[in-house]
Formats: C-alpha cells, structure tokens, sequence
C-alpha cells in the first residue's frame, strides 16, 4: 500500500519560501472550473485537485484537469484524498468514505466514520487508515471498512494534523503537544522532548526529517522525534498554515501572518 501525501494546502500564492538558501518567484495555482483549490496529490502518471465539492484529474499528457471525477455526498464537502492499493479514497466532512479507481474514478460509499455531532473533520489518510477531527482519532485497519476510536493516551488533547514516517508509524500534533503511535498500535506516546506548548501541524520528509509548527515556531527532528531544534530562519513572525517538502529535501512552507498576507 502507498499512501499520497497532501503537498500543500493553498489557494493563490504570491511567493515561495525554500529552506534551501534560495527563493524564487511562483506563478498563481491555476484553479480547475474556477473552485477554490484545497489540495494537490500527484499520482502517477497525472495529478489530482481538490476543491470543497469536487476532485478533478490531469492526466500527464493533457494541459487541463478533467472532471469533476468525484463529488462529496449532498450538504458535505471533502476533507481531503489517499491513494492505497491502486484505489482512491475520499473523505467527506459527513464521516462518509468513498472509493474509486485511479484511473477512472467511478467511486462508491464504503463505509462512514462515526462522528459526533460536535465533531470538525481535520484530515484523513494512512496505510492503516486514520481519521482525525477535532477531538477525536479514527482508525480502520480494513481498507476503510470498519472504523475504531483511537484515543488512548492523548488524554483529551484535541488532534491538529498527522504524518505518516516510512516505518508507518504516525505522529499526531495536538493542542497540548506531540505524540506518537507505533505501527498497527493502539497507544499514544507523547514526545516529551518536543519544546512546543501544542503543534498545530507535521511533516516528515523522504530524509525522515520531521518538522512540526506551533503557533509562532517551527521545529525539526533528525533522530525520529528524540530531539528538537529551532528551524525558523526566514520565517519568524508567521503563522504556518502547512509544511511540505520536494524530493531534492528542499522544505516549503505556507504562511500568513501580520501585514503579510499568505506567501509559499
């Protein structure tokens, strides 16, 4: 199974921010059919993008998208979109799961997380597939068949965002700091060395790096979450809305923050 991570959450960016000693000037997000882009996934051999209400495909060869290939049931939007086993899935803010094919999409309700009422959708992926909201973590280990709650040792920590390291196993930023969980466990550690008060979002790079935001900092593991470092030259003072990274390591963030505006 292979799991396609989100790049990074943005609308229309005005500039690009690279870790690697260099910037450089970047051209608006083109937006398919006009709806306001919240995601691109790149699965070969083409590239998907999503809006709150569709998932659109551009195939390699082509210069546009085409679709919609995929809409979220009546009165929900999708949350966001993971690729397992040559399939699909799509998550909606209504709990539902639907499948489809790659290369086709033709996608079916599977099954429905089973959310409170309270309840805010946050993210969805993984492997064994994990599905967080705003006080809660899901978990199927079935292909997104059946779903279990997966909170034991958070400790009524409200869950921000995930990643997913090449071991499988998952790190979870909440309110109240960092955890993490063992491949196929069942239990939260936290990360007691990660100096943040709460992590508000993550990401590991092909080089296991992990790097988490709070609400002012960003910080970098080298060692699998042993230690941590400040790593905010160039970016102090912004609040980090994402964090994504390319194959060459270079690490991108996505900002906004006073007089600023959002920059990438």
């Amino acid at each position: 199974m292979r799991t396609v991570k989100q790049n990074l959450v943005a609308g229309l960016l005005n500039s690009v921010l690279v870790f690697a000693g260099y910037h450089s000037n970047a051209q608006n997000l083109v937006t398919p059919n006009g709806g306001n882009v919240i995601g691109y996934y790149p699965v070969a051999p083409g590239i998907y993008a999503i809006t709150p209400k569709n998932i659109y495909k551009k195939p390699a060869v082509d210069t546009s998208f085409h679709g919609p290939i995929f809409g979220p049931p009546s009165g929900s939007e999708i949350v966001n979109i993971t690729i397992c086993s040559g399939r699909i899935y799509g998550s909606s803010t209504d709990g539902t799961i639907s499948k489809g094919k790659v290369d086709t999409g033709a996608f079916s309700s599977i099954s429905k997380v089973p959310l409170g009422s309270s309840e805010t959708p946050k993210q969805f992926g993984g492997d064994d597939m994990y599905f967080i909201t705003n006080t809660s973590v899901y978990v199927s280990r079935d292909s997104a068949v059946h779903w279990n709650i997966d909170t034991t040792g958070i400790n009524g920590s409200s869950p921000n965002a995930f990643s997913i390291d090449a071991n499988q196993n998952i790190y979870l930023a909440t309110s109240t700091g960092l955890f993490m969980q063992a491949a196929k466990g069942s239990t939260w550690t936290k990360l007691t060395n990660y100096p943040g008060t709460a992590a508000t979002k993550i990401f590991i790079d092909a080089k296991k790096r992990i790097f988490v935001a709070d609400y002012s900092n960003l910080y970098e593991s080298t060692d699998v979450g042993k230690t941590f470092s400040t790593f905010n030259t160039g970016a102090t003072g912004f609040f980090i809305s994402n964090i994504g990274g390319d194959i060459a390591g270079n690490i991108y963030l996505v900002t906004g923050g006073q007089n600023s505006g959002n920059a990438l």
